[in-house]
């Protein structure tokens, strides 16, 4: 047992002293506080997307409850994946989050290399299974300190709630329509009117300005649309929808009570 954990010492070590070459999409994850912990992918149980093992050159990153990205890795199929999650510290900035809370949830995204798509909560279901036994936490609940193997990661990626058009007549400008319900438990529905055909993206901030949803983003020709958010692993609070048409903006604040 001891030479086991001096092996998985010795690499956590070597790995975590990498910096991360070529890491490209998660941006502003390394918070370099004074608590963190460590989670481990083994080379030997590979995260699978769609059942199959995910691209060299992929990237992993932590995210905690509010959004915050507190963690990324890369996967390049030759090692274990060792991502560093980074916990908040309170005394120092005792008004501003910057990582993970002790009994926050670890939610996992991925951008895989291969298909430039990122996965999350929103648009694919994770499993993740921990191991347990000797030094590891065997839940993704995070604590300062912690060892975390992974025994199994698995992205099913889901299509999100299409954006139908909801009328044949054409609108006569582009807008943004209040969101109804607001409040609301589960979902809430937001209609988008385009007058004319172009590039969309619907986004949900929270109130730090930190993306916790894409809804959709593509090209649409006019029409009304309409699409349903369903949250996940998001606090209670208020949330601002964003809509980018073009050259026009929109945007409006929801409240979310779960």
């Amino acid at each position: 047992m001891c030479q086991k954990w001096a092996g998985w010492a010795l690499a956590l070590s070597l790995l975590i002293a990498s910096p991360l070459k070529g890491q490209q999409f998660f941006t502003d994850c390394i918070r370099d506080t004074d608590n963190n912990a460590t989670l481990t992918i083994p080379l030997e149980t590979p995260p699978l997307l769609d059942g199959a093992p995910i691209s060299p050159g992929s990237e992993l990153a932590a995210y905690t409850p509010e959004g915050i990205c507190a963690g990324v890795a890369i996967w390049d199929g030759e090692q274990p994946l060792v991502l560093t999650l980074w916990g908040d510290d309170p005394l120092i900035t005792p008004d501003t989050k910057e990582g993970f809370a002790p009994g926050d949830t670890i939610l996992i995204h991925l951008w895989d290399r291969t298909r430039d798509q990122h996965f999350g909560p929103d648009n694919g279901r994770l499993e993740v299974q921990y191991a347990s036994g000797g030094v590891f936490l065997n839940r993704g609940i995070y604590q300062p300190n912690a060892l975390y193997k992974v025994a199994r990661l698995a992205i099913v990626p889901e299509q999100p709630t299409p954006v139908e058009p909801m009328d044949e007549r054409l609108p006569d400008a582009t807008r943004l329509h209040p969101a109804y319900p607001s409040p609301f438990r589960t979902h809430t529905t937001l209609q988008v009117d385009l007058s004319e055909a172009t590039r969309v993206r619907l986004m949900v901030y929270n109130l730090m300005g930190q993306e916790v949803a894409r809804l959709f983003e593509g090209a649409l020709t006019p029409g009304v649309y309409r699409y349903a958010w369903h949250p996940h692993d998001l606090p209670a609070g208020l949330y601002v929808v964003r809509l980018e048409a073009g050259a026009r903006r929109f945007q409006q604040v929801v409240v979310y009570v779960p």
